[in-house]
């Protein structure tokens, strides 16, 4: 029996991301793509002078749900990605909108899973620091997975 190591999807993720990005004058490639191991971890520094930032992390549980038949599982990972700017909305709308675009791009080859969702888009404004933020949340699934391996 082989086994193989499984890769992270927010790493996954990371590098969808970097390989993917078109950048134009409205949405440059970001200054930095970061995964967030730890997302109540409050230390987490960025300096929006040197460019956009991207912050990858965990939206909450993996959740794994079995089939009736118990050879069989089902498997969603939640994703939140955060991105930052001092420029403008109109630049963070333009980043949104690439991250949805590479997200549908690549809906069908993420790997380990079937599936990218996209579920949810918010934009938040900290007017007194001049800081557009934005957050997309998406869901990686898989269906239909062998939980029993034959010899």
């Amino acid at each position: 029996m082989s086994w193989q190591i499984e890769k992270d999807p927010l790493e996954i993720m990371r590098k969808l991301l970097d390989d993917n990005w078109v950048s134009y004058e409205d949405a440059p490639k970001p200054y930095d793509i970061i995964v967030q191991n730890d997302p109540n971890d409050p230390k987490l520094r960025v300096d929006l002078n040197l460019g956009d930032i991207v912050i990858i992390k965990m939206d909450g549980a993996e959740m794994i749900r079995q089939r009736s038949n118990f050879q069989y599982f089902d498997r969603a990972f939640p994703i939140s990605i955060e991105f930052r700017t001092k420029v403008s909305r109109k630049r963070l709308r333009n980043m949104g909108r690439m991250i949805r675009a590479i997200c549908s791009e690549h809906m069908h080859s993420f790997e380990g899973y079937q599936l990218i969702r996209l579920k949810e888009y918010m934009e938040m404004v900290e007017e007194t620091l001049n800081i557009w933020k934005g957050v997309q949340r998406l869901q990686v699934e898989a269906a239909a997975i062998c939980a029993e391996k034959s010899i």
